[in-house]
């Protein structure tokens, strides 16, 4: 991720979630941000492509993974 990669709130908020539990699923995320769970899929599938967040392990039993960049600090995500 680069300074000119644009990062939505819903994004940031989905970011500062994984980094406090991992193992949050799909369906338990959108319900903690208000979204369907097709739209929250969506915006996982945006955070995977931009390189933010990856996936460890298997769907059943692995966990998100928040990759550690210089230009975000989380604490100023919310």
């Amino acid at each position: 991720m680069d300074k000119n990669t644009r990062l939505f709130e819903t994004e940031k908020t989905i970011i500062k979630v994984l980094d406090e539990e991992p193992y949050f699923t799909i369906p338990k995320l959108a319900s903690i941000i208000n979204k369907s769970e097709r739209q929250t899929a969506r915006i996982i599938s945006s955070l995977k492509n931009k390189n933010i967040i990856e996936r460890i392990g298997s769907r059943k039993t692995g966990y998100w993974r928040v990759i550690k960049w210089e230009n975000i600090n989380l604490v100023s995500l919310l």
